[in-house]
């Protein structure tokens, strides 16, 4: 079956957003630490080091930040493909086969995402008062890769589509469509919720483009397919038509009362895009 309409906006919007957090709010922090062994059951054929945070920055359209593409260590200097070793975006961490063994010293240079941004699994109310997640501070870090691949790490965005409206707009089955778009923001401090519900609420009127899921950068274990730079893709994907412009945009804070860390800072934010698009 293909892919829906809602499936392309959902990853379309997703790559938008990632990149207009990282880049207008430079929400990242560029680092050089120790990678650590981590055991991961799920890797076939590969051994994992992980760095205190994740995600590492993949898109090389993010002004400053830096790409990690090597590692270093008692073997010398390994390049990303090289020796079979894989940089995992996803998860802040290096794979190497397994034969590289589990007790070599790594270390490397990268840009990781001081938001993350995530696909919303569960409602807005599951994920504010029911979930816990790994917290990816900048302070009282162990000295570790971060636990467990895989799992969420806040401070982060989760995002998830909730309503599609298709309104007439012209004879011949031209519709524009509206689609109201939820997001949950798990901060770590107030002014970071602060900064990032006023990024937000700046988007009013931004534009982006519908990509195919195909244009997604990273492979199943979370390292690039080829070069990204979300940029050039937006350039390549820039026709008229093809374009969702964020109409409506509504941002407003869950009181400390209600959450179930403290901790953590939660704001929410429900926008309007709209696209016009023939559905017959």
């Amino acid at each position: 079956m293909k892919n829906s309409f809602g499936i392309t906006t959902l990853t379309s919007f997703h790559l938008w957003l990632d990149n207009y957090i990282q880049q207008n709010g430079q929400a990242y922090i560029n680092n050089t630490s120790r990678l650590y062994y981590q055991p991961d059951p799920s890797l076939y054929g590969y051994v994992a080091y992980a760095a205190p945070f994740k995600s590492f920055i993949c898109d090389s359209g993010v002004s400053g930040a830096n790409i990690i593409t090597s590692v270093s260590g008692d073997f010398g200097t390994l390049t990303n493909g090289q020796s079979g070793m894989m940089i995992d975006y996803n998860n802040g961490r290096v794979l190497f086969p397994t034969s590289f063994g589990t007790g070599k010293l790594v270390s490397g240079s990268y840009a990781f995402k001081e938001i993350n941004v995530y696909k919303a699994n569960d409602t807005q109310e599951k994920i504010v008062f029911t979930n816990k997640y790994y917290l990816n501070s900048r302070f009282n870090r162990p000295i570790t890769g971060l636990p467990p691949p895989n799992a969420f790490v806040t401070p982060a965005i989760f995002v998830s589509t909730e309503q599609t409206e298709n309104e007439q707009w012209a004879l011949g089955g031209l519709y524009n469509t509206k689609v109201n778009v939820a997001l949950t923001i798990l901060a770590e401090t107030s002014a970071q919720l602060e900064n990032c519900l006023s990024l937000l609420a700046d988007s009013k009127d931004a534009y982006f483009p519908q990509l195919n899921n195909n244009v997604w950068p990273l492979n199943a274990l979370g390292g690039l397919k080829s070069g990204y730079n979300y940029n050039d893709i937006k350039t390549q994907y820039d026709d008229p038509s093809n374009l969702f412009t964020i109409t409506d945009i509504q941002t407003s804070k869950v009181s400390d009362s209600t959450k179930i860390d403290e901790s953590i800072f939660v704001g929410l934010a429900d926008l309007t895009v709209e696209k016009i698009r023939t559905i017959r």
